[in-house]
């Protein structure tokens, strides 16, 4: 038989980027809501990021952000959980108190 072509999916937007469609549908299988300070993040980040700012979180040495994460090994441990997730298709919402693109750059 013939092949049927492969229909494009449009690429999804993350929340609080550019051109973001709060009507967009995502599979999803299931929810998951963790805060971003001492869930994701082992230390609480709140005040040194909002002082850092964006300029300065992306210049931000790599050690200090892996210490704020809990060391290399808990960085991959995130990671895996994560990707988990989504080959799960379980959307993932950070929650948090302090500014959203800042924790975007984190992660």
């Amino acid at each position: 038989g013939t092949s049927q072509p492969v229909p494009s999916v449009p690429e999804k937007k993350f929340c609080g980027t550019p051109g973001y469609d709060t009507n967009q549908r995502v599979d999803t299988s299931a929810v998951f809501f963790a805060d971003f300070d001492q869930t994701f993040a082992k230390s609480h980040t709140f005040k040194t990021t909002l002082n850092m700012g964006e300029d300065g979180l992306k210049s931000c040495d790599t050690d200090v952000m892996e210490e704020w994460f809990g060391g290399a090994e808990r960085m991959e441990a995130l990671k895996g959980f994560l990707t988990k997730l989504v080959q799960l298709q379980v959307s993932t919402l950070i929650v948090t108190y302090g500014m959203p693109k800042l924790v975007k750059i984190l992660l």
